[in-house]
């Protein structure tokens, strides 16, 4: 009888750190994708940044071009203010459209990101799988 609550004991111990170690590996995976994914976010906001930064001084370029060409010190600006007014215009009729295909993007980007993360982690298990394999079995 001392023996088989031994052996219980034993497997409901083995049964808590066996339940604890996956619970541990769930967090490390969840912590590696939102990283993953905050690192994505970080790209894509300089990404946007850059870009801001290049339209604002081709636009400045443009309007300064335009007032020398004209010969005017605010005719330029109004111009490109004007052309700035009528690109903003159709984005914002075109909202819905433009927000879908956003999404769509985003979603092809996390799951990309997503995916290498479980090739590379599917890989380690195949090199881990194997090498267990390849070690000579002891018998009992």
């Amino acid at each position: 009888m001392a023996l088989k609550l031994f052996k219980l004991e034993t497997f409901t111990q083995l049964l808590t750190k066996y339940v604890e170690a996956r619970l541990e590996v769930v967090k490390l995976d969840i912590v590696a994708r939102v990283t993953a994914l905050v690192i994505l976010l970080f790209e894509i906001i300089v990404a946007i940044s850059l870009l801001s930064s290049f339209f604002i001084f081709i636009n400045l370029g443009i309007a300064f071009w335009l007032n020398q060409w004209l010969g005017s010190a605010y005719a330029g600006f109004l111009w490109v203010a004007t052309g700035q007014l009528i690109i903003w215009g159709s984005i914002l009729l075109n909202r819905k459209l433009i927000a879908r295909q956003f999404e769509k993007i985003t979603v092809k980007m996390v799951f990309q990101v997503v995916q290498e993360e479980d090739v590379a982690n599917n890989d380690e298990d195949d090199q881990e799988n194997k090498a267990n394999q390849d070690e000579p079995k002891k018998e009992d």
